[in-house]
């Protein structure tokens, strides 16, 4: 971590609310490889709400990258944070980490291999969780409700996935099998989905098709291989205590407290709001 980020990470964390969200640092882009071609764009709105507590939920926007052989969903909101980043330190200039809550999930999707990886960017931090594991066949109950979505014809299916309920509009307009996170497998583009709590919601807002020469990247960052047992364990630990985590990897953090003073933030009880998507989780 350079001196700067540091020096704002100190700064911030002193001056803010002690409810307020961690976001993710933001990172350089500079070198990547080119997994696929990009054909189609899905733009969703997505909304993650694990608490009441409107401090405590993630309004985001996610782009789903669709490809031959390969989809990429990420958070479109942590890419611009990432991709300004980048031109300031081409050019310079002073930047800082995106200061907003987003969920710092990405998933890709090898259909060749029948593979899905993914990865969690923790807070403070700019290492990568990451695991990769077989495509899980998912079933789905296609009912015959129709709707609308995003002005195109979409038709209701229902499925259980890792311990969740989940609803879901597809149009065959669309005739692409694939949607948000890992999910797959309708006749049908995905536009609209949410579990049955309504923790977590997807809504397409806008579809493009891809210009002329853009690929789907994966970009290079500090990955740390895991399963996705030990990384759900390792996301339950962040959320749950984020300064004793980061005390964990030696990042020091001094808080101002409300007498005036100051403490290491490994001494401050502080949790963030955490369900996790994936309820069952096996190693």
């Amino acid at each position: 971590m350079d001196r700067f980020r540091l020096f704002f990470v100190l700064f911030c964390w002193c001056a803010i609310s002690m409810q307020a969200q961690l976001c993710p640092f933001t990172r350089i882009l500079d070198k990547y490889s080119v997994i696929d071609t990009c054909r189609y764009k899905v733009y969703y709105e997505f909304r993650m709400a694990p608490t009441t507590d409107e401090n405590g939920i993630a309004h985001d926007v996610h782009l789903l990258e669709i490809g031959e052989k390969y989809t990429r969903c990420h958070s479109y909101l942590l890419y611009q944070g990432d991709s300004l980043y980048t031109e300031c330190e081409k050019q310079g200039l002073p930047s800082r980490s995106l200061n907003q809550y987003v969920w710092p999930v990405e998933t890709r999707m090898d259909f060749d291999k029948q593979e899905t990886t993914f990865l969690f960017r923790p807070f403070l931090h700019d290492m990568v969780l990451k695991y990769t594991e077989p495509m899980e066949h998912i079933d789905w109950q296609i009912l015959t409700e129709t709707d609308s979505v995003a002005g195109y014809l979409c038709q209701l299916a229902v499925c259980q996935f890792r311990g969740r309920d989940y609803q879901a509009w597809f149009s065959a307009e669309l005739p692409f099998n694939v949607g948000p996170y890992k999910f797959y497998g309708l006749p049908g583009l995905i536009l609209k989905m949410e579990d049955s709590e309504q923790v977590f919601q997807w809504d397409c807002r806008r579809i493009e098709k891809a210009k002329s020469g853009e690929t789907i990247r994966s970009y290079e960052g500090k990955y740390q291989d895991s399963s996705r047992k030990k990384v759900d364990e390792t996301v339950s630990r962040i959320y749950s205590a984020p300064y004793k985590f980061a005390a964990s990897l030696g990042i020091k953090i001094k808080m101002k407290t409300k007498s005036g003073g100051w403490t290491d933030s490994g001494n401050v009880k502080f949790s963030m709001p955490y369900k996790p998507i994936e309820k069952t989780i096996n190693p």
